[in-house]
């Protein structure tokens, strides 16, 4: 009887671990966004990963137990990840998309600072 207590216990044990491994990429994620101008964005993917899913942990728990706990944990941790990346992707790309736009509406031959004419 405890041994398969112990079991359950480990099984929850490493689903959660695997979650908080997944998790690694969030700080990455929200530090990009808050560099590129958009902390509003890491908000709004852990707030609707959060709360979006949140009400499948009841029905992961009737389900299976003291395991979906776990694969609640490990579904929102994938759900948060894939979101903070595809948003810090999808800004790094915009932003490149600026720059490049800039760079090619910039008037050729104008003088910087500090240069003369010598005509």
């Amino acid at each position: 009887m405890v041994a398969l207590i112990v079991i359950a216990v480990v099984a929850v044990l490493v689903l959660l671990v695997l979650a908080r491994t997944i998790l690694l990429v969030a700080p990455i994620g929200s530090a990009a966004l808050v560099a590129m101008g958009r902390p509003g964005l890491s908000v709004k993917a852990n707030m609707l990963c959060s709360l979006l899913l949140l009400p499948l942990l009841p029905l992961f728990m009737h389900q299976y137990g003291l395991a979906g706990a776990g694969m609640h944990a490990l579904l929102t941790s994938l759900a948060i990840a894939t979101m903070l990346s595809t948003f810090a992707w999808k800004e790094s790309r915009a932003i490149d998309f600026v720059k490049e736009r800039r760079s090619s509406s910039e008037p050729k031959g104008r003088l910087g600072e500090g240069q003369r004419c010598d005509r």
